[in-house]
C-alpha cells in the first residue's frame, strides 16, 4: 500500500509539473506575442552606388552679395532648382549636381548627381557659368575653373537674379562644399513715381565687366580670385539689369537695384543709366574713389536719390557710330542723316569734325568738338556748314555742350539749348 501511495504520489507530481510547464508556455505566449513589423518601403531600396551627394553651404559675410535673400533679409540661401557643376581630375568638363527638393531657402543644402569618384573636388555656382566643354576645368597643383560672366542680369525684389552671383568651392576629399563669392555688388536705391525697365552700369575707364572668366586660388581656406579677360570694347564694358515689365518706384523707402560686378572694377569711377518705361532715362555718375572700388563679397550701397528723367532712352541706347537726335531731352527723335564724314584736325586742342548729311532730304551740317572727350565733361563745340534744312539744327560757334556719355570709342554730346543730341565716333 505504501508503495502504491508513493507511485500515485509520483504520478501526481509529474502531472502537476506538466500542467505548470503548459501554463508557463501559455503565459509566455501571451506576454511575447509575435507581431509582424511594418518595414518602410524606402528601407528596402538598396544604396545606389551611381549617385553622389554633396552638402553645400553658402558664404555668409557681414555685407554679402546674395544668391537670394532669405525671408528675413539677413542671410544668403539656396534657391529651389539651383545647380552646381563639380569637377575633379577625371571629370574636367564637370558634372551637374541639383539641389534636393525642399532645400531651397536654406543656407546649407544637399546636391545630388552622378558618382564622379574621388577628390579633390572643385565646384562652381551656377552650373550655367560654364558648359565645361569649350572651356574645361584645369586641374593639377594650381587648378583653374574657366567660366563666362554674362553681361545681363535679371531684377529680383530685394536681391539679385538667381545665378548672377558666381561662387566657387573646393574640398580635398570630404563630400561637403563651402562656397565663396567670386564677385561683389553695387546697389542703387531710387525713389519717385516712375517705373524702371532697365539699369545699365558702365566703367569710366576700361574695366572689363563681362566676358571670359578665370578663377584661381581654389582651396577650402583661401579666397578665390576671378579675373575677367576680354577686349576693352563697348560690349565688355557694361552690365545690364533687366526689370521685365518694369519696377514701380515709391517715395517711401524707395526701391533697391543690385548689380553683381567683378572685383576691382570702378577704380576710375562709373556711370549708370536708369531707363523708365516711358522711353526716357536718367544718368548718374561717380568719380574715382576708393569707396567705389568693388571688393570680393562686398556690397557698395550708394546713397538714395529721386529719379528724374533727363534724356531720351533711344538716344542713350544708340548703337551706330554716328547719329543725331532732336528733342533729346524728351522722347527723342532720330534724324534721317545717313551719311557721315569724319576727321581729326590737329591743333591745341585737337578737334574732331563730323559732317552729317542726307542727300534725299537735302541737308548737311558739321559738328566740331575738342579732343579728348571724357564722360560728364562740359565742352565748347561748334555747328556750321549748314545747307538745306536740317530741322532744329542751328549755326553755333563755341557753344557750351555736355558729354553725357563716353564709352570706349564713342561719345554722346547734348546741346541742351536746342535739345539736340549727337553720337560720334572718336577715331577714324
Amino acid at each position: 500500500m505504501a508503495i502504491g501511495r508513493r507511485v500515485n504520489s509520483m504520478k501526481q507530481r509529474i502531472y502537476l509539473g506538466v500542467i505548470a510547464i503548459i501554463a508557463g508556455l501559455m503565459f509566455t505566449a501571451c506576454s511575447d506575442e509575435l507581431i509582424p513589423e511594418t518595414i518602410e518601403k524606402e528601407n528596402l531600396v538598396p544604396v545606389n552606388e551611381n549617385i553622389m551627394v554633396f552638402q553645400a553651404s553658402l558664404e555668409q559675410p557681414e555685407a554679402a552679395t546674395k544668391t537670394s535673400l532669405s525671408t528675413d533679409g539677413t542671410h544668403v540661401v539656396w534657391t529651389e532648382g539651383d545647380q552646381i557643376r563639380i569637377f575633379n581630375d577625371s571629370h574636367v568638363n564637370g558634372v551637374i549636381f541639383t539641389l534636393k527638393t525642399g532645400d531651397g531657402g536654406k543656407e546649407s543644402g544637399t546636391f545630388e548627381g552622378e558618382n564622379i569618384g574621388s577628390g579633390p573636388y572643385y565646384a562652381i555656382y551656377p552650373a550655367s557659368a560654364t558648359d565645361g566643354e569649350s572651356i574645361p576645368f584645369a586641374g593639377g597643383s594650381s587648378p583653374v575653373i574657366n567660366a563666362v560672366v554674362e553681361a545681363n542680369q535679371t531684377y529680383v525684389a530685394g536681391s539679385f537674379g538667381n545665378g548672377a552671383n558666381v561662387a566657387v568651392a573646393a574640398s580635398d576629399a570630404e563630400l561637403s562644399l563651402s562656397f565663396k563669392n567670386v564677385f561683389g555688388a553695387i546697389a542703387f536705391t531710387l525713389k519717385g513715381t516712375a517705373t524702371i525697365s532697365k539699369v545699365n552700369i558702365y566703367t569710366r575707364a576700361s574695366d572689363i565687366l563681362n566676358g571670359y572668366l578665370q578663377i584661381t586660388n581654389l582651396s577650402s581656406t583661401a579666397d578665390p580670385v576671378g579675373v575677367v579677360a576680354a577686349a576693352a570694347t563697348e560690349a565688355n564694358l557694361y552690365k545690364s539689369l533687366s526689370c521685365g515689365s518694369g519696377v514701380a518706384l515709391n517715395n517711401g523707402d524707395g526701391v533697391t537695384f543690385y548689380i553683381i560686378v567683378p572685383v576691382g572694377a570702378f577704380t576710375e569711377g562709373f556711370f549708370v543709366e536708369f531707363i523708365d518705361n516711358a522711353g526716357t532715362a536718367m544718368i548718374k555718375s561717380a568719380k574715382e574713389s576708393s569707396k567705389n572700388v568693388v571688393k570680393r563679397s562686398g556690397i557698395i550701397q550708394m546713397a538714395a536719390f529721386t529719379y528724374a528723367p533727363q534724356y531720351s532712352a533711344s538716344f542713350l541706347g544708340e548703337t551706330k557710330d554716328f547719329a543725331a537726335y532732336s528733342a533729346v531731352t524728351g522722347s527723342g527723335t532720330k534724324m534721317s542723316a545717313d551719311q557721315f564724314v569724319s576727321k581729326t584736325v590737329s591743333g591745341t586742342p585737337d578737334q574732331r569734325s563730323v559732317r552729317f548729311q542726307n542727300w534725299n532730304d537735302g541737308y548737311v551740317f558739321t559738328l566740331t568738338a575738342p579732343l579728348p572727350l571724357s564722360h560728364n565733361a562740359n565742352i565748347t563745340a561748334s555747328v556750321g556748314n549748314i545747307a538745306g534744312d536740317p530741322a532744329g539744327i542751328n549755326e553755333k560757334t563755341n557753344e557750351e555742350m555736355k558729354v553725357v556719355k563716353k564709352l570706349a570709342n564713342r561719345a554722346w554730346i547734348v546741346d541742351a539749348t536746342d535739345g539736340i543730341g549727337y553720337v560720334i565716333r572718336l577715331t577714324d
